[in-house]
């Protein structure tokens, strides 16, 4: 038969004509799923969205064929275009909480593209419930005059997906369906979607830069690097055996288990006994809700030169005791003692040298980074209350981070690896004794990931601070933890060192955690 969808030499360039994807080639046959991999700034995304015509303002194709069913699409006028996106073609974007219009009910957004194509309102609510209901949506009646506010990202991703697979579309592009997801909810989206698309005979274009999930998912990948297609073949044999030595760089920069490191001495820096943080029930007219206990009666201490993992599904409480070892979340109970004396109770003036002695790396640097500062000043913003400060420790600094050069240079001009290791420059310049790392590497490509995670190891070896390194990421956990607790709904279910926790797994929770977490087949060659 021939392919489902067909694409032939296709450039896509900016107004400038400068080219952002150059003669790409790929094919995907019907209901095959197809992994497009490769780092940020391949052309990955590009591509996909040239294949419906939503490329953003500045962009165009200027040249190829893209054959759609036996059909030439590529130059369609807008209508036409419209009237084959959802049952031809429709997509899951990266974000749903972006592409989910916050300003109208779940119901109107599900039921907006069924009205466009002529289904009757009556058949509109019951489709709606019926895809909801087939997404594992609890109370789908109720989902239906919700906005999306109300849900977490798994859920929103699951009512993206419902969204997609109403008009039951030939193919399903899944941009980084679950990027920002944590290990439980990715499996279970990914392997609802991958139902989803048997039932209705779709084909998908799984458009991703997480390996494992090739392994798990495609039968068949395309590598893409700056704008081209470099490699393509099977799943497996691609990831085990690859032909290109970018490709080979791809599957070697997946988190891998490093070897144990030595004892770590009892010195603790940082402990937490029996700590409660609770948060009152949001207010709704005349009645207050429930209390919600985001951290339950936890112990936890990490000594001097440790990386201790907190590991956990979205919910587990993992960021809230983070945020509560650095009094940025007030305990409701329980103790917090940094140093050996106790801090859980200091206020104002009081918590200045704890403070000045703690730092956190936040998850998504471009946010956390002042726009309207240049990397020196952002550096060098820890310094400003100490009289000893100079330009030299900044410069030293950047040079440890490897960003010698970029001193000049505003957040906006820098790759997402370049602002993270700013991120990270900044949280040491003052050589804290503990750090919060707070999901540090999930929104970054596989061999930034691991320029970033080796970049905190020799930090730490250098410096000897202690690391709460919180993460739904296992394979980063395995490559930098000493030991790894898991927390389930507030409470710690398990903790141990890192390869008894790996390899003997005593909890159901942390079982299926693991069992959740793709793995790559071993590289060969």
């Amino acid at each position: 038969m021939s392919p489902l969808l067909e694409i032939s030499g296709l450039r896509i360039a900016t107004s400038g004509r400068l080219p952002v994807v150059d003669d790409v080639s790929l094919e995907i046959a019907r209901s095959e799923v197809l992994a497009v991999v490769g780092e940020s700034g391949s052309g990955k995304t590009a591509t996909a969205r040239a294949t419906i015509g939503l490329l953003p303002p500045g962009l165009h194709v200027s040249s190829g064929s893209i054959r759609f069913d036996g059909r030439e699409i590529a130059g369609l006028p807008h209508a036409e275009l419209r009237s084959l996106r959802g049952p031809g073609i429709g997509m899951v974007f990266q974000e749903p909480m972006t592409s989910l219009n916050p300003a109208l009910t779940i119901g109107g957004q599900l039921t907006e593209a069924l009205a466009l194509h002529g289904v009757s309102r009556a058949e509109q609510r019951e489709r709606a419930l019926a895809m909801l209901t087939r997404v594992g949506i609890q109370d789908p009646a109720q989902c239906l005059g919700a906005f999306p506010h109300e849900f977490s990202g798994g859920m929103r991703q699951r009512i993206m997906l419902a969204s997609a697979m109403l008009l039951r579309p030939k193919l399903l592009i899944a941009d980084e369906p679950t990027t920002a997801l944590d290990t439980l909810t990715q499996a279970d989206v990914l392997d609802l979607m991958v139902d989803l698309t048997r039932e209705h005979g779709t084909a998908v274009m799984l458009i991703t830069h997480n390996l494992g999930l090739v392994a798990r998912y495609a039968q068949r990948a395309v590598v893409m690097q700056s704008g081209r297609v470099v490699e393509t073949g099977d799943a497996a044999a691609l990831l085990t055996t690859p032909r290109t030595l970018y490709t080979r760089a791809l599957v070697e920069a997946m988190p891998r288990r490093m070897d144990a490191r030595p004892p770590v001495p009892p010195s603790p820096v940082i402990e937490a006994r029996g700590l409660t943080v609770a948060f009152g029930g949001r207010r709704r007219f005349f009645t207050l809700g429930r209390a919600v206990t985001a951290v339950d009666q936890v112990d936890l201490t990490v000594h001097q030169g440790e990386t201790v993992a907190l590991v956990g599904g979205s919910g587990s409480g993992k960021t809230t005791l983070g945020r509560a070892l650095l009094r940025l979340v007030n305990p409701t109970a329980g103790e917090i003692r940094f140093q050996g004396a106790d801090i859980t109770r200091l206020t104002g003036q009081q918590l200045v040298p704890f403070r000045r002695a703690c730092q956190i790396v936040f998850q998504d640097p471009f946010s956390s980074l002042d726009p309207r500062l240049r990397v020196q000043a952002i550096v060098a913003e820890p310094l400003r209350l100490m009289p000893d400060r100079s330009l030299d420790q900044v410069a030293r600094m950047l040079a440890a981070v490897g960003l010698t050069g970029f001193e000049r240079r505003f957040p906006h001009e820098l790759s997402g690896g370049q602002r993270q290791r700013v991120a990270i420059a900044r949280a040491l310049i003052r050589n804290p004794a503990f750090v919060v790392a707070d999901e540090p590497v999930s929104a970054l490509d596989m061999t930034i990931q691991k320029q970033i995670l080796a970049l905190l190891r020799q930090l730490q070896r250098e410096r000897g601070f202690a690391c709460l390194f919180v993460s739904h990421d296992l394979a980063a956990v395995e490559e930098v933890a000493d030991r790894v607790v898991v927390m389930q709904s507030g409470r710690i279910v398990e903790a141990g060192l890192r390869d008894a926790v790996f390899d003997r797994p005593q909890h159901a929770y942390t079982q299926a955690l693991l069992a959740a977490s793709p793995r790559l087949p071993t590289l060969t060659g």
